[in-house]
């Protein structure tokens, strides 16, 4: 039954501990359908109220387990917004400078870069259920410590903590995830609604953020992201302690200690060829992405008389695009399956939009060109990490998505850098033109290896999908 019906009886005879309550609330209000469906242990793609015409936006798994970890990541992702504008806003008021919010945002840096690693070892290790409500209860403790604490040395210690718990806790929740939804259908699902949800959170996000820092003060904002970080480690209770470990063993954990088991983890990774391609696009993407907010900043500012307004409005446009990518894509999971052909595809996709974008003065093509761009980047997003997650050796899943951060965080300065030193000899729409053609070569080339090697792929998905559906019995 792939468009299951919520009638009214059903929601009645729901009982309490499936929140018959809030579905029995929901068939008289169509506007809470469509979050408390997440619940229902029954539905499956798109959830459909035929009787009030209401249809949900976006398929996701029918697995509880899995919607009690995505929502505990969505309620905490909303108030990791009042914190990201509430700490900047905090130090440039009290201790004022560029060189206090650089030494912050180094401290961010640095915590999440050192914490990756830690973090992909140790959700290949199990007890991922636990290890996250302890970050989360750390997260918490740290923002209730920044709320109360006075000078920049705890600020920006605290800082680098919470980035820290949060680059353990990417690799950790992905592995989790993985584990739980071990049918590749859902899990490319699955993907697409954690893209989608993302997406929409730091476009409403912010602006919440910013009225709630206005009204009430940063250290109010602080607060309100411990409690969001509370209700996370309430809502990730609810996956039930029978996944507390693998069911599988881990060959490799435990026996070479933390440096060497990551190692070990990392040469079974780069056997997988798509695993390879994947990772290679995604250095290639961030090496291309990384300069583009001042460079696409700059030739706004200098083509239109309201350059500031018109960069807003593309950016607004971008995200629209990405919100929208991800929930086609969640329309169609076979092209999330399919891996290496889709994030190379994409990229020759998005470089014709960014050739489009320099070139064109007209404000309808450069809108259109970033609503593509936006909706690529989503397409990107969200492809590669559902195979670094499907294609990546069991015991070795953390390690593999760690590899994600490990290889943005560098990336990022490398495409600054160069950014900085092509500006002295060529222009910076040039700069952007020969970053369209990289990526245009890159992923024509990708598109052809992977296409070659597509018979040998297809024959090690349909093993994996028998794998996955005897594991799934």
């Amino acid at each position: 039954m792939s468009r299951p019906t919520i009638c009214r009886s059903n929601l009645q005879n729901a009982s309490k501990t499936d929140f018959g309550c809030l579905r029995e609330a929901s068939s008289r209000h169509p506007m809470i359908v469509g979050f408390w469906s997440t619940f229902l242990p029954r539905s499956s793609s798109l959830v459909e109220r035929r009787d009030m015409g209401t249809t949900r936006l976006i398929s996701i798994p029918r697995n509880r387990a899995w919607r009690f970890l995505f929502s505990a990541l969505v309620v905490s992702s909303i108030g990791d917004q009042f914190t990201r504008i509430a700490l900047f806003a905090r130090v440039s008021a009290e201790h004022g400078g560029a060189m206090a919010l650089t030494v912050v945002a180094i401290a961010q840096a640095v915590g999440s870069l050192i914490s990756a690693p830690i973090g992909g070892v140790l959700a290949d290790r199990g007890h991922g259920r636990r290890l996250l409500m302890s970050l989360d209860a750390t997260r918490a403790a740290g923002l209730v410590g920044v709320a109360f604490s006075s000078g920049i040395a705890p600020v920006v210690v605290i800082a680098a903590v919470l980035a820290a718990c949060s680059g353990a806790y990417t690799s950790i929740e992905g592995a989790l995830e993985a584990r739980l939804i071990p049918d590749e259908s859902d899990l490319a699902l699955a993907n697409s609604a954690r893209g989608a949800a993302f997406k929409l959170v730091a476009a409403v996000g912010p602006a919440l953020a910013g009225m709630t820092i206005a009204a009430v003060g940063s250290r109010s904002a602080f607060l309100v992201d411990a409690v969001t970080f509370v209700a996370a480690i309430g809502l990730v209770l609810g996956i039930g302690r029978r996944l507390e470990v693998p069911t599988h063993r881990l060959p490799s954990a435990g026996k070479q200690g933390g440096f060497g088991e990551y190692r070990a983890g990392l040469r079974t990774i780069i056997k997988v060829s798509e695993l390879r391609m994947v990772l290679i696009a995604f250095g290639v993407i961030v090496l291309i992405v990384g300069f583009q907010g001042p460079a696409l900043f700059a030739l706004v500012d200098s083509r239109f008389d309201e350059g500031a307004r018109m960069f807003g409005l593309c950016m607004a446009t971008l995200s629209a695009g990405s919100f929208i990518g991800a929930i086609v894509l969640g329309k169609r999971p076979t092209l999330i399956q399919r891996g290496a052909t889709i994030v190379y595809g994409a990229m020759i996709v998005d470089s014709i939009a960014l050739v489009g974008f320099v070139w064109s003065d007209w404000p309808a093509i450069n809108l259109v060109a970033m609503f593509v761009m936006g909706g690529i980047s989503a397409v990107a997003v969200v492809v590669i990490r559902f195979t670094v997650q499907a294609r990546a050796p069991r015991d070795a899943t953390g390690r593999a998505l760690s590899l994600l951060d490990l290889v943005s965080r560098p990336m990022e300065f490398v495409s600054l850098g160069l950014f900085s030193l092509f500006l002295v000899v060529v222009s910076n729409r040039m700069i952007l033109f020969g970053s369209a053609v990289v990526e245009l070569v890159v992923g024509v080339t990708g598109v052809a290896i992977a296409s070659r090697a597509a018979g040998s792929i297809g024959s090690t998905t349909a093993e994996h999908r028998v794998r996955s559906r005897r594991r799934a019995r």
